[in-house]
């Protein structure tokens, strides 16, 4: 009685359907098709990689190439594996009272599959290749010459959208109820898009990670050079205080002097590393640190005459000479410096850190690829 009930749900089902549902949202192919637990178990399955993902890209132990083969996981891998299962198991219940009149052996949602690997593509399969080509030279054009790059993701947004039903509505002969499931298509694929391109983007930079592009100066070679893109894990400070050997990221202090040939655009940040906290004593002497009384060591790239004077400092500078006497730094700041030390602007210059200025703990390089290792 049970499998012939499944018999009569399933035989009006479309196998490229399924297949374009799975592939905005894998498993609701699955679920399309009745076959429910294995529909949640595809999804869950998909939200374990990404939560993988997510660990490994803020994980100070975990190389970024492992980020990179979880990545590829959770995007192209484990979604194609769901088509392919879902486009088998359709096929078995895809009787022929219910199937597709083909329009030159061609399949409307087939045409909408490719269509969502790129707008054109579908149509390009049913052989309108002017139409194809205008298609996705406009997709293109859209997402190189547009300025503004939030109109220009909402404009690409619904381009793709807009072809999609499209290029399904140009068959002459659809499916039985295809107009109530281009509706279903349309509402998921907005969902969907929404998700990827507004909601998770934001939730994970704000409040997960970044990946910064913009690092200036040599202050912290050779750990970190110029030029280097690199991953700032936001969570960990949410739930643990940052500690000696740390290096953080934290936006420039106001009222610092910047030397001459500081760029004058761009969203930068300042990496250095945590070498006292709230409440140790500092103090220099003959080219060793000491906190608290104690020599703690770190990185020093090499010896050379300071770059700035006291004077060319703010008015909250803390600038330790050789042989100074010690400096206690206040409750809840972080007395930082760069690893090369002699060309680091840090806290001799501006002062200790704050914990509410600190963005996060750089945990590892992510470009150029021939950098991309640890930090700790």
């Amino acid at each position: 009685m049970v499998d012939l009930i499944e018999e009569k749900y399933r035989t009006s089902k479309k196998p490229w359907l399924a297949v374009c549902l799975s592939w905005m949202l894998p498993g609701m192919g699955q679920i399309y098709i009745g076959k429910y637990i294995r529909g949640l178990f595809c999804f869950l399955l998909i939200c374990l990689f990404y939560a993988f993902w997510a660990t490994s890209m803020i994980s100070t132990q975990i190389p970024f190439y492992i980020s990179l083969l979880l990545r590829l996981s959770c995007v192209v891998i484990l979604p194609i594996l769901i088509c392919v299962d879902v486009f088998k198991l359709t096929n078995k219940y895809d009787t022929d009272s219910f199937r597709e009149k083909p329009s030159k052996d061609k399949k409307p949602w087939k045409a909408v599959f490719l269509t969502l690997l790129y707008p054109g593509l579908g149509h390009w399969y049913k052989g309108k290749k002017g139409l194809a080509i205008s298609y996705i030279l406009t997709f293109f054009a859209l997402d190189i010459f547009l300025p503004d790059r939030i109109v220009c993701v909402i404009l690409m947004f619904f381009f793709h959208m807009c072809v999609c039903v499209q290029v399904n509505m140009s068959f002459p002969v659809r499916a039985k109820y295809n107009n109530r499931m281009l509706l279903i298509f349309a509402i998921i694929f907005i969902l969907m898009r929404c998700n990827t391109t507004f909601l998770s983007p934001y939730l994970l930079t704000r409040y997960i990670y970044e990946c910064h592009p913009n690092i200036w100066g040599e202050s912290m070679e050779p750990t970190i050079r110029a030029g280097d893109r690199i991953i700032i894990n936001k969570l960990i400070y949410r739930y643990n205080q940052p500690k000696p050997g740390d290096i953080i990221s934290f936006k420039p202090p106001e009222n610092v002097r910047y030397p001459e040939d500081t760029p004058k655009t761009g969203n930068y940040v300042f990496c250095k590393r945590i070498v006292a906290i709230g409440g140790e004593n500092i103090q220099i002497w003959d080219d060793k640190f000491f906190v608290n009384g104690i020599e703690r060591k770190f990185k020093i790239l090499k010896k050379e005459k300071p770059v700035r004077s006291p004077e060319n400092v703010s008015d909250r500078a803390i600038y330790l000479q050789k042989n100074s006497k010690s400096y206690q730094v206040p409750q809840d700041q972080y007395f930082v410096l760069g690893d090369n030390l002699y060309r680091s602007q840090d806290s001799r210059y501006f002062g200790a850190i704050h914990k509410d200025e600190i963005i996060g703990k750089v945990v590892k390089i992510y470009w150029p690829l021939s950098r991309t290792d640890l930090l700790y």
